[in-house]
């Protein structure tokens, strides 16, 4: 037998219910080192643990490994009453399947089997004394292969979410001996090995900036050897379990799985954000996810009508319990997508993917597995919590990234320009709404963002990140961003007052308001402020834009963080831009068959344009450092320091004024030849000079002397 899952009693503050729940009152719980205290104080009470940390997903595992039957064990000191097994099949309350008296010490409930049908399994305990629940776990009988599985973080600058985490994974006694190893992609240069405990499951891989995508593809390639890839985000609350759960699932996975995790909100913790997606070409909604409160109560009454025209009754359910909220996750389910937030698939089936930077490599991804025979599945006990997207609404790259970005996926898995239609719409509706909402600059930058998706061979090619330009986006967005402000007094909130008198209605209300304001924002005469002479607000949460129309200049903000921007409606700028609009969606729908063919972007690009080894040299420049191939330079770069330090030395020798300078000791002169212009923002000479200078105080006169 072999322990998938290990119970979880708490975790950095989290709301107990994620845990266990009981409807008694009258009982002490407490979690310490040892275990979890209970005590009853001589009245029978039940601890329930049909939880997200503790349920066990049995049509999960099932269908995506080789287990058939699943056990219980617990470790407990002290005489508890029973133990309760519960099962939740499909369409059907919740019951016992089993019910023991438990005895002090280890007890092992089962086995219990993995059928067609049941969505999970889980537990109470029962007791009228004081006990601990010292620990235990889910057990399955597969058959365990010796599988590795890469862990890859990218991080840019988030030093304590980073640190934290790995941390507390290499300090996790559960993966001890567990077959893995964690590789972090800084993308900041900002870490130090030191920051990590010692370890020889860890591996810090510093380089330029080059977006999560780079990242990911760096450590991919850093992982090759591996059986699977684990990517993972750096802002992010993980549980330790976590990893250790994706780890016990690759050794029993079956062959061509792919396995998501679910994202719940940072801020509030027991709400979840999103269980996979689904894409417009297979259903009519851009994206179907499980994203909010709502949506989950939607979910739950679709279940019960659907169980109610089987059963003839309907179910009685608390809608406000834990274990109501959770139920519909523990629902198999296999989406178009999964969030790099926690993302893992074999690594010989991973596609290696152009730099995307950030947004749709996920989608890329995912989808690429399926065409190829991998299925992907969301499992609901496997979690983070993941920083608040919103918060983030305000900069522009992402609206840049992701219209230029969708184009690129589309290419690279060679889907129709048929289905391609859709997004074209889509597109075309988004830019249309910005200008219709005076927000000029980021109808720019979408537009931008289609004409270099037509320009992917200048920005995908090894030798645009060898002159700097890797992080490309991060530049082009400052370009466009708009002076952001925090609200002030000049501001008024009219607009979020009149929300409520604009209801969304029916399409066709939609359709007649939309093209009322149209008109309206057509004529020429606007008033300049509100009757108290006021900027008017709009949030960008408020979808009611046509009640801007009146008004030359307002003022548009981040609900989440308050601040944003004015904009200021031009007549002039208006027409422009949607007859440029019309132009480069036509130049793009007639490219797209051309750019489908042509994003055969391979392996060995990402390699060229990765930088490698302690000295960060790039793989473009493999034969100045001594290599006759790509491949020979990147498998040297892996063996050791010493194949690193001699890649250096020749890749200096090969350039003679690097080398005179470096001789010279002209630490500005290499530093921009070796760095690039970027050398003086952050500060390599000085680094060069001062580094030189403490060395050569260590060193003696004689070794000195015969350098």
């Amino acid at each position: 037998m072999y322990n998938v899952q290990n119970l979880q009693f708490s975790f950095s503050a989290l709301p107990e219910h994620l845990f266990f729940t009981s409807q008694d009152k009258e009982f002490a719980c407490q979690v310490k080192s040892d275990g979890l205290h209970l005590a009853s104080y001589g009245k029978q009470i039940s601890l329930n643990f049909t939880s997200l940390f503790n349920s066990f997903p049995a049509e999960h595992f099932l269908l995506n490994t080789t287990a058939t039957q699943v056990w219980l064990q617990l470790d407990i000191r002290g005489k508890a009453d029973s133990i309760s097994i519960y099962r939740k099949s499909q369409w059907s309350e919740e019951r016992i399947v089993q019910q023991h008296d438990c005895d002090e010490g280890i007890v092992r409930l089962g086995p219990f089997p993995l059928e067609k049908g049941t969505e999970r399994y889980s537990f109470s305990l029962e007791t009228r004394d004081e006990i601990i629940l010292r620990g235990g776990g889910w057990l399955v009988d597969a058959e365990v292969k010796n599988k590795n599985v890469a862990v890859c973080i990218t991080t840019f600058k988030k030093e304590n979410y980073v640190t934290a985490n790995v941390n507390a994974l290499l300090n996790y006694p559960p993966l001890a001996d567990a077959n893995y190893r964690i590789f972090v992609v800084d993308n900041g240069s900002t870490l130090q090995r030191e920051d990590f405990a010692a370890s020889d499951k860890f591996e810090l891989i510093p380089q330029a900036n080059l977006g999560g995508t780079g990242g990911f593809m760096r450590g991919l390639v850093a992982a090759e050897k591996s059986d699977y890839i684990l990517f993972m985000d750096d802002d992010i609350l993980l549980a330790p379990e976590m990893i250790y759960r994706a780890v016990t699932i690759a050794q029993i996975a079956r062959p061509k799985k792919a396995f998501g995790g679910m994202m719940l909100h940072y801020t509030r913790k027991d709400k979840i954000h999103e269980q996979g997606g689904r894409l417009p070409w297979k259903v009519n909604n851009f994206f179907q996810a499980i994203n909010s409160d709502d949506q989950l109560q939607l979910v739950q009454k679709k279940a019960r009508t659907e169980a109610a025209e089987q059963s003839g009754k309907i179910e009685a359910r608390d809608n406000e319990s834990t274990l109501d909220k959770f139920a519909p996750l523990y629902a198999e389910n296999y989406p178009d997508f999964s969030g790099w937030w926690f993302y893992m698939a074999e690594t010989k089936e991973t596609p290696f993917l152009p730099n995307f930077f950030f947004k749709w490599d996920d989608i890329c991804s995912s989808l690429y597995l399926q065409q190829h025979g991998n299925s992907l599945s969301v499992f609901p006990t496997i979690f983070v919590w993941h920083e608040d997207f919103s918060i983030k609404r305000h900069l522009m790259m992402t609206d840049y990234l992701s219209m230029r970005n969708e184009v690129w996926t589309f290419a690279f898995l060679n889907i129709p320009a048929k289905q391609m239609q859709i997004a074209f719409r889509r597109t075309f509706m988004l830019i249309v709404r910005d200008i219709l909402m005076y927000d000029y600059q980021r109808a720019k930058i979408r537009l931008k963002s289609l004409q270099d998706a037509l320009d992917y061979k200048k920005l995908l090619a090894p030798q645009f990140v060898a002159e700097g330009h890797g992080d490309y986006p991060v530049k082009l967005t400052r370009e466009y961003m708009p002076k952001l402000e925090d609200i002030n007094n000049n501001i008024d909130t009219f607009f979020e007052k009149e929300k409520k008198r604009y209801p969304r209605g029916t399409f066709i209300k939609r359709l007649a308001r939309l093209t009322v304001g149209f008109t309206r924002m057509l004529l020429p005469w606007k008033k300049s402020t509100l009757n108290n002479g006021k900027i008017p607000l709009l949030s960008m949460d408020n979808g009611n834009f046509p009640i801007i129309y009146p008004y030359k200049k307002y003022f548009l903000y981040n609900s989440d963080g308050n601040i944003g921007y004015y904009c200021e409606y031009s007549a002039q700028e208006s027409w422009q831009l949607f007859w440029q609009t019309v132009k480069t969606l036509r130049q793009v729908k007639a490219e797209y068959p051309r750019l489908a063919r042509a994003m055969g972007i391979d392996k060995t690009a990402g390699m060229a344009a990765a930088s490698w080894g302690l000295f960060q040299i790039m793989g473009l420049n493999h034969a100045a450092a001594g290599f006759d191939s790509l491949d020979e330079f990147v498998d040297a770069m892996k063996e050791s320091e010493g194949q690193q330090l001699r890649a250096f030395a020749n890749f200096v020798r090969a350039n003679k004024a690097m080398h005179t300078a470096l001789q010279k000791k002209d630490w500005e002169k290499f530093a921009n030849l070796y760095n690039g212009p970027a050398y003086k923002r952050h500060n390599y000479d000085s680094k060069l000079a001062n580094a030189y200078a403490r060395y050569a105080a260590q060193a003696s006169p004689v070794a000195e002397k015969s350098n």
